[in-house]
């Protein structure tokens, strides 16, 4: 949000001319009456909820002319997986001229590219770095500058694994409805109970957790896998090979097999996923991750 504060005002109410501005827009200020000369050296600005500023401010006259003034800066919430930032309350001196402001998302201090709107899609490579989202207003060749708290990604999940005693050994616990249930600890992103039918597993791995993929949905950004599925399957059945892919409306493209994917132009308009395939002795069986829909260039 945006204050527009013209210098034609007295010591006297203020009226806002528009009463709940958009997202972007200017709020602009007049007094009641005629313009006076100033007769204070701050203002005291009260933002009504639901604003997410709500909240009184001061700001000192000052500080308004010599550029833009940062009332509070912006903020980052996670909105599932994607996120989201809140504009910060700016105020600006009208007589100076128009201001205008830009923005920037920053992965571990390093500007990410393309990235200049209110929203970020984190990929696999932005994990456990800080996400910092910047705002800069310029007025007639003054600047100002402020920056979000730092949101700190999780770090990527390690694969799946149990450990035991050399001499232990282990054995799924199968209820009379032949049922079982195995619960996961470690890795956070897997964690939690999951029952399966037992009998299930004698036709190959059965897929607790499938993968999460993450990016901006636009052609010429990159999509990763967040974190890949976990399967679980007989052991004895011998060891689990897992094959990934990635597949644009159902069908797989062409040589997309690593954890990143580029977005091509022929992807416009198409929901992109990533397919794994976990295979044993007794069988195969396969999982979609979440899936994207690509939009266009911009």
């Amino acid at each position: 949000m945006m204050l527009q504060v013209g210098l034609g005002y007295g010591p006297r109410a203020l009226r806002p001319l528009q009463t709940q501005p958009a997202q972007g827009l200017f709020l602009v200020v007049a007094s009641d009456d005629e313009a006076v000369a100033v007769k204070a050296n701050a203002l005291t600005i009260e933002v009504a909820p639901p604003s997410p500023h709500a909240g009184t401010y001061s700001l000192d006259l000052a500080d308004l002319a010599r550029g833009p003034v940062c009332l509070a800066p912006p903020a980052i919430r996670d909105a599932a997986g994607v996120l989201e930032g809140e504009p910060g309350l700016w105020a600006h001196d009208a007589a100076r001229g128009a201001a205008t402001i830009t923005r920037q998302w920053l992965a571990g201090g390093t500007v990410v590219p393309d990235a200049t709107g209110l929203s970020f899609a984190p990929v696999a490579t932005d994990a456990a770095q800080d996400i910092v989202l910047a705002e800069t207003v310029r007025q007639n060749g003054a600047e100002t500058g402020s920056l979000s708290a730092p949101f700190t990604l999780p770090a990527l999940p390690e694969p799946a694994r149990l450990a035991v005693a050399p001499d232990a050994r282990l054995a799924l616990v199968v209820d009379p409805a032949g049922t079982a249930e195995v619960r996961i600890i470690e890795p956070a992103a897997h964690a939690g109970s999951y029952t399966i039918p037992a009998a299930a597993l004698k036709d190959g791995p059965l897929w607790l957790v499938p993968a999460r993929v993450m990016g901006t949905a636009k052609v010429g950004s990159q999509l990763g896998v967040l974190y890949r599925g976990l399967p679980v399957s007989d052991a004895e059945a011998g060891p689990v090979s897992v094959q990934g892919q990635w597949q644009r409306d159902g069908l797989p493209i062409p040589g997309a097999t690593k954890e990143t994917y580029g977005v091509a132009a022929t992807d416009a308009g198409c929901r992109i996923g990533f397919l794994e395939t976990a295979t044993d002795s007794h069988g195969t069986r396969r999982q979609l991750s979440n899936e994207i829909a690509i939009g266009g260039t911009s």
